[in-house]
Parts: C-alpha cells; structure tokens; sequence
C-alpha cells in the first residue's frame, strides 16, 4: 500500500546481508485502493537503497486483499494488467532493475498477456515440494521461483517462515540479481 512498512525491514536487510544472505524487498500491493503510481512511489521511498545489482530484484506481491473481494472480482483484467504495469514500469524506471511478479495461479491467469513475456514469475504454489514445478503458472512462458510453503522453519530464525525455491541453477540466479561472481553455494534459497 501506501502507508504500511514492515517495522523490521532495516534490521532483517542489514543482518540478512551481513549473515550472506540475497536480500531484496518486495511490496504488498493494493490496487483496489491505491494508484499504481502512489504505491511505487512509496515503495522507493523505503526499499530504493536496497535495489542493486547482487540483490534480489524487488517483487510486487500481487494477492487479493484480506477482508475485501477478490482482485479478480473487483476489477477487470484489463484494468489489474495496466496497474501492474503501471507499477513494474515505474519501480524499473527508478531503479534499472526488472521487478518480478509475486502471485498464485489464479491470479497469473487473470493478468493480461502484454505483461507475460515481461517480468519474471514468483509463484506461491504452497503445495510442500521444492522439486515439483507448480501446477499453474498463468500462461507465463516459465517461472523463477516457487513458494512451496508458508509453514517451513528455517535455522537461526524463530517460528515458520516463508520457503522458496528457484528454478534455476547458481549461474541463472546470478544473472537475475546481475552479479558476476557467485553469491551463495547452493541453488534452493529461503525467504
């Protein structure tokens, strides 16, 4: 949105990159509320320093709003294509990083075909495997990475935690984040 910030985000960025960790920010969008615009604009505000090369690029996190109808119910997908758009195009302008978007299934599918061949997929497909590709990617042409489980754990972190998986080898990953020197030494990542 526009007025909400993760009250750890300095401190997991900072520690996350000092343990060697790829870190990189991403935005839980509203665009049943909100411009694309003001949303861009207001991630930069917070995430900008933390967009660069060797970093995770940033992720709009694309899902239907906690107590609200469905994105898919309360606007067409034309007009949730241009917001998506509108957002992804001003986050690269500002930053001359690519954004990838974050999303299920259904939604992927709703989205317009003008953004498909675009931007990268981050699938959240929680069906506990980290080797199976998920079972509906939208009509994107691949994906980049699955979140295969909203419940995992993960050492030196305490309660559950995110788990991903991306679809590639070290080489790939390091060409999306743009460094050229490997930055970790293995290929399944957490977040």
């Amino acid at each position: 949105g526009t007025n909400n910030t993760d009250a750890t985000f300095v401190t997991n960025m900072t520690n996350g990159a000092s343990a060697g960790v790829v870190m990189g920010g991403y935005h839980f969008a509203h665009p049943e509320t909100n411009s694309a615009s003001s949303e861009a604009s207001y991630f930069l505000s917070k995430a900008a320093s933390y967009i660069k090369p060797c970093s995770l690029p940033p992720v709009l996190d694309l899902e239907d709003p906690s107590g609200g109808p469905s994105l898919t119910s309360s606007m067409s997908s034309s007009a949730l294509t241009t917001w998506v758009q509108a957002w992804m195009s001003a986050v690269q302008t500002q930053t001359g990083i690519t954004p990838i978007l974050y999303t299920n299934g259904s939604i992927a599918t709703y989205l317009g075909s003008s953004i498909k061949s675009t931007y990268k997929l981050w699938m959240a497909a929680p069906d506990g495997s980290s080797t199976t590709p998920p079972s509906n990617i939208g009509g994107w042409p691949n994906w980049a990475f699955k979140q295969y489980s909203f419940t995992g754990t993960c050492s030196g972190i305490s309660g559950q935690v995110d788990l991903d998986v991306f679809n590639g080898d070290m080489t790939a990953f390091n060409t999306l984040i743009g460094c050229t020197t490997s930055v970790l030494p293995v290929a399944n990542f957490t977040a």
